[in-house]
């Protein structure tokens, strides 16, 4: 409240006040008649506007907001056909020989095919595919497994260092690979 109207506003009150007193009229009057008077001249006081003073608007209330029940959880999003992802890659032995060969599990969030692919670490353009098969989501390791051993699509593998990219293709789209480090034993 500005000074002008808190003076303003003090000088009505003892105006009030004194007319109360002095009044014949008024010698009955209860303190909720002079409650009433009050509350009406200033409430008068927020349309007075003084030259030369600018006019000072009270700012509109915020209104409180009503809690209610929680809103209902949105619905998982679907995936997106071609957004499949690798979630895990194991091998049972990083180091194998021919006759042992090796497991290499893979778990996926959606079905997808599965592309093996294996490059020497000497000779990195020269690139074999191994497989592309079909997995499933999940943790099943009767499913999304494959056995290699030093033979890739029946022709055999030199050994030594390789390095096997995993990724999963769907719809032709592949995810990022994920890498294992492997050796190839001479037999």
């Amino acid at each position: 409240m500005t000074l002008f109207r808190t003076v303003v506003l003090a000088f009505v009150v003892v105006l009030a006040a004194c007319l109360g007193a002095a009044s014949p009229a008024s010698a009955g009057a209860t303190d909720d008649n002079r409650w009433r008077l009050f509350v009406k001249i200033s409430n008068d006081m927020d349309n007075v506007t003084v030259p030369g003073y600018p006019q000072v608007t009270p700012p509109a209330p915020v209104p409180t907001p009503v809690p209610g029940p929680n809103p209902p959880s949105p619905a998982p999003t679907p995936t997106p056909p071609g957004a499949v992802a690798l979630t895990g890659l194991g091998v049972s032995r990083a180091s194998f020989t021919t006759s042992q060969g090796t497991f290499v599990r893979y778990r996926l969030n959606a079905s997808a095919n599965v592309r093996l692919t294996f490059y020497n670490r000497a000779a990195p353009k020269r690139v074999y595919t191994y497989a592309i098969r079909a997995g499933r989501p999940g943790a099943d390791a009767g499913q999304n497994r494959v056995f290699i051993n030093g033979r890739v699509r029946g022709r055999a593998v030199r050994s030594g260092r390789w390095v096997m990219r995993v990724s999963a293709v769907r719809n032709g789209v592949d995810t990022p690979p994920a890498t294992r480090r492997l050796t190839l034993r001479a037999r």
